[in-house]
């Protein structure tokens, strides 16, 4: 699984030949002004990886700076700190808050180059590495994270170049986020105020008592995109993670779209992903869709992943059993369509023959069920049910108004469950698929009855 380490791992650093180091520069200028927090939010964060028992207690480096002067210091400062880190030390956390610069191979007068100090940090060769970075630019060429989308393929932003988290390398980027602290100066950065907040409890979600570095990230993600999501000029933001175990990558996939239109695209190479997250802020009807122009890359095997209505604190867990690809036409043809026409679709034979096209959105799914993407013109949150012929009875609505609406959470609002999907699962030794198509024009309904059952 992805969900491997974070504070699992980190709660037993205690040997002497772990090392830290925490850098906050109070980056602020004239046309930032606003960007004074950064020293503050390195105390925070320094101070709630203390409390998790995360940080070596004689081999921990704080350096902060509160102006421009002391910026430079700090800069000039940092290959020296990172030489007293032994090469091969057993694990390296490094966390950065203030200015990212974008296109600076060398530390500006109140900027850090992040390309130059993963390279520092990679430098010592350490066998595990967490990189935490809460400042702006740091998704710009040359450097970028990439949590598992590809942004360059994504609307608006075009021309990035991608660091890559190499094995034992645990990485968790702002993504230009960071400017979000100018519009709340108080509050420092928003991904240190999750991550602090995170690390002390809340982003335990299976409360096990240790927080992995997917919980983590999945938590510092969602409350990212939410508290950013009333702020000017942000249009597609992403908080991303990056870890990778053995030779391949394990990507978590957490992002934010408020524009709209937006559209994930899966990489080119995708046999390592486990789990994708994706969370959806904006108060207006959007369309996105999962781009399946390369359905025969998909892997056998099992996705897992969480659809969050962030403001409501809502949440539809997924799961997509992958046997081969299968794409279905959109729902969204069937809007003025009678029970009966729906029904004559066959789409016992459809799915079964695995030959149908998509148009608008697209239906992923295997012999004997179904993956709901997002539709035109609706919003509809990814939806995927196991493929089980076992257990292969479910249900759900749709509100042609809003989008798809959980038929089990029976009255609900339609405004409340617009952007939630939902589905519910009773054992049966049958595959039916009931379809409600509701709004203005009524209730219709259409069953699929898999072939064999």
């Amino acid at each position: 699984m992805i969900a491997t380490l974070l504070l699992t791992a980190l709660a037993a650093v205690s040997a002497p030949s772990d090392r830290a180091i925490f850098i906050g520069v109070d980056a602020g200028s004239i046309d930032k002004p606003m960007l004074t927090q950064a020293s503050q939010d390195a105390q925070r964060a320094a101070a709630v990886f203390r409390r998790r028992g995360a940080l070596p207690p004689r081999a921990f480096e704080l350096l902060l700076a509160d102006d421009r002067a002391g910026a430079q210091a700090v800069f000039h400062r940092l290959p020296e700190a990172f030489q007293r880190v032994p090469i091969g030390v057993r694990r390296l956390t490094v966390y950065f808050a203030g200015h990212g610069a974008d296109r600076h191979l060398e530390f500006g007068p109140n900027r850090l180059a992040i390309d130059t100090l993963l390279a520092l940090a990679r430098a010592r060769q350490p066998q595990e590495l967490v990189f935490i970075i809460d400042a702006c630019n740091t998704t710009d060429d040359p450097v970028t994270a990439r949590g598992g989308l590809r942004p360059d393929q994504v609307e608006d932003l075009t021309g990035r170049r991608f660091v890559e988290a190499q094995p034992g390398e645990y990485l968790m980027f702002g993504a230009e986020l960071g400017q979000a602290a100018y519009e709340h100066p108080q509050d420092g950065g928003y991904l240190t105020q999750s991550l602090v907040a995170g690390l002390d409890g809340l982003a335990d979600q299976d409360a096990d008592t240790n927080i992995t570095f997917s919980e983590l990230c999945m938590w510092v993600s969602a409350k990212v995109a939410w508290a950013t999501s009333g702020l000017p000029h942000h249009g597609f933001q992403q908080a991303g993670c990056e870890q990778a175990q053995g030779a391949r990558p394990t990507r978590l996939v957490v992002g934010r779209w408020d524009g709209a239109m937006g559209q994930i695209t899966l990489p080119d190479d995708i046999a390592g992903v486990e789990q994708i997250v994706v969370h959806r802020t904006a108060p207006h009807p959007m369309t996105m869709q999962l781009s399946l122009e390369r359905e025969h890359a998909l892997p056998a095997g099992r996705w897992q992943g969480r659809a969050t209505r962030l403001d409501t604190v809502h949440e539809t867990d997924f799961t997509v059993e992958i046997g081969q690809a299968t794409v279905l036409p959109s729902l969204a043809q069937w809007s003025s369509e009678t029970a009966e026409q729906v029904a004559a679709r066959g789409w016992a034979e459809a799915i079964d023959a695995n030959r149908l096209e998509g148009t608008n959105g697209w239906w992923l799914g295997a012999r004997y069920g179904v993956a709901l993407a997002w539709l035109d013109p609706v919003l509809i949150h990814r939806l995927v049910m196991d493929v089980d012929r076992q257990v292969g009875h479910w249900a759900f609505s749709v509100d042609a108004g809003y989008g798809w609406a959980p038929e089990a959470r029976g009255g609900a609002g339609a405004h409340e469950a617009s952007l939630l999907a939902g589905a519910r699962w009773h054992p049966a030794p049958w595959a039916t698929l009931d379809v409600s198509l509701g709004g203005s024009t009524g209730a219709r309904w259409a069953s699929w009855q898999a072939p064999g059952a």
